[in-house]
Formats: structure tokens, sequence, C-alpha cells
């Protein structure tokens, strides 16, 4: 059966490097306690002294970044819509008499009053 690949968070790695540089433990102590190859631990060091190494999203960050996205492709299309209509909407004057206001609990709540003719 063939060993899953692990990963490990950005967390991790720096408190890993951190814990060698203190000099407490040795990289192979660190290694052996952690279950990890001392070349990794070695290699996460330099990466993190050479500043490459960056926190990589998620996988629920990146979908929830793809959800935003969506969103705002679609924001962007409602309101191009929105300044067409309004652009459009002088030309209209049956249209202009209506009460396009945006019904809220406040609206509601007042009395309807009548209009007059």
């Amino acid at each position: 059966m063939k060993r899953q690949r692990r990963s490990f968070p950005h967390e991790f790695k720096k408190m890993i490097v951190d814990l060698a540089e203190s000099g407490q433990y040795t990289v192979n102590q660190i290694a052996r306690d952690h279950e990890l190859s001392p070349s990794l631990i070695v290699q996460w060091r330099a990466k993190l002294q050479a500043g490459t190494m960056v926190r990589e999203p998620s996988f629920r960050e990146r979908q929830l970044e793809a959800e935003l996205e969506t969103y705002k492709k679609k924001v962007g299309e409602l309101t191009v819509a929105i300044d067409v209509i309004k652009k459009h909407l002088h030309s209209f004057p049956s249209v202009r008499r209506l009460n396009l206001s945006v019904e809220s609990p406040r609206t509601l709540a007042a009395p309807v009053v009548p209009a007059k003719c």
C-alpha cells in the first residue's frame, strides 16, 4: 500500500524551526520526536530564513475565494443592469409615475394613503 503524502501547516513548520534554532534540541531529536526527516527540517529552516516559505490557503479558503469571485461578478452584472435601467427610465413616462421605492418594515408600517387621480 502506497504511503500518503503528508502536508504540514505553516504554523507547525515555524514551530519546528523555532525548536531547532533554540538550541535545546538537536535537529535529529526533533525529527525523531515528530516523525520527520532531519533534511526536511533543514529545508524548512532555509526557506523560512530566505522568506520563501509562505502560508498556503486551505481548501476551504480557496473554495470561499472562488465563491466570492462568483458573487462579485454577479454584483457587477446587476450593477450594470441597474445603470442601464436608470439611464433609460426617463423615456418611459408611465414608469416615472410609479413608486419604485424599496419596501422596508418602516414603509410597510406606514398607513397607506390613496392616490389622488
